[in-house]
């Protein structure tokens, strides 16, 4: 195998996708293969191992192309298209994009560019089913999808997940404190403040909680902001259920933060309508955080046996198990045991070994019913 290339448009170690990219890219190199990562021009850095995606385009056709493209797609992207007719073995690389139904609501207008962009995705995804020999989706239900589209040779492999980190005992103290000190119970949640995170129904959670046991609870809310309506209209719910000032909202943490306030949380709580995979359960399983989420997309295919999941988004069945989860030494012990050992199963090497064997042709990287090995 002389050389490996991966692209996406945006390729950050602080995001999930550029995590598992920039994992792979060192899993390679240190099995002896040539690596090289690409990205958009206007997000490659000097100095760094991110290339421009023009240099790969524009250069001549070698008698020896790459053996390998990696395409990652997760949005509508011209480039993707490009790189997909190269010379050379084309791998996709599937990490969900959302249904533009969901940016298409009432009252939601300013967001139905959107949901009109995430349509077009979609359609490109579907147009594009012809152009690799091998694909791949991060959980189940994204290769599921793949198979509906028309792809072949189709496999799950999830993305690297830094449990290590998130398993460490880094902690920053002072957060820690702050947090337990303010509210005997915490309850948190990461993730896009975008529409089919449905966290107005995770601020429901906080709400029922304080009506059947009382105030003595903070949410806190991490992740970014995409549309500055939409998150004012998530606040103005937590005022409208009279718990706006029990909402704590963290944008753009550094990791040891999020992973302290996970630590210090009672529970992750996710209401989210639509996943394609939810890194933040495996952070929250492997940080020791008991996890209870709706059963929507991949986030059944990602907890496994581990946590609680929900048919639907009955808050008041997850305030009560916050409840108990606060009160329950036993449970939550028994809780974050089973999640830790689910966590185990999405360590680097495990990861690290199913892209080696699908890159070398190897055949130990599908169980029998077609799903990953753990």
């Amino acid at each position: 195998m002389s050389k490996v290339i991966q692209y996406h448009p945006a390729i950050l170690e602080a995001d999930a996708i550029g995590y598992s990219i920039t994992s792979l890219h060192a899993v390679l190199r240190a099995a002896g293969i040539v690596s090289e990562l690409y990205c958009a021009d206007d997000n490659a850095r000097p100095f760094t191992d991110l290339k421009p995606v023009s240099a790969l385009l524009n250069q001549p056709i070698q008698d020896q192309p790459p053996d390998t493209i990696i395409i990652h797609y997760s949005f509508y992207d011209d480039v993707a298209l490009r790189l997909a007719q190269l010379p050379g073995r084309k791998i996709m690389v599937y990490h969900n994009i959302t249904p533009g139904h969901f940016f298409h609501r009432p009252s939601m207008e300013q967001m139905a560019w959107l949901g009109d962009a995430c349509n077009g995705a979609r359609a490109q995804l579907a147009a594009m089913h012809h152009m690799f020999d091998i694909s791949i989706g991060d959980s189940d239900f994204n290769a599921a999808e793949l198979r509906q589209l028309g792809f072949h040779n189709v496999s799950t492999i999830p993305v690297f997940v830094n449990t290590q980190f998130f398993s460490s005992d880094l902690l920053d103290i002072a957060t820690y404190n702050a947090i337990r000190g303010h509210a005997a119970t915490n309850i948190a949640f990461i993730g896009r403040f975008v529409p089919n995170k449905a966290i107005e129904d995770v601020i429901t959670v906080l709400a029922q909680y304080k009506r059947m046991f009382g105030a003595d609870i903070n949410l806190h809310l991490i992740g970014k902001i995409w549309d500055q309506p939409y998150f004012s209209s998530l606040l103005a719910h937590g005022a409208q259920h009279g718990v706006l000032d029990l909402i704590r909202t963290h944008i753009a943490l550094e990791p040891v933060k999020l992973k302290t306030i996970l630590t210090a949380a009672d529970a992750f709580v996710s209401m989210s309508q639509h996943e394609g995979f939810m890194v933040p359960v495996i952070e929250a399983f492997a940080a020791g955080c008991p996890v209870i989420a709706r059963a929507a997309g991949a986030v059944g295919d990602t907890m496994g046996d581990g946590g609680f999941l929900l048919p639907d988004a009955d808050t008041q069945t997850a305030a009560a198990l916050v409840r108990m989860l606060s009160l329950d030494s036993e449970l939550r012990a028994r809780v974050i045991a089973g999640q830790r050992r689910r966590a185990f199963h999405f360590r680097t090497e495990n990861t690290a070994r199913l892209w080696l064997n699908t890159l070398h042709g190897g055949d130990g990287r599908r169980k029998p019913d077609g799903r990953a090995r753990p």
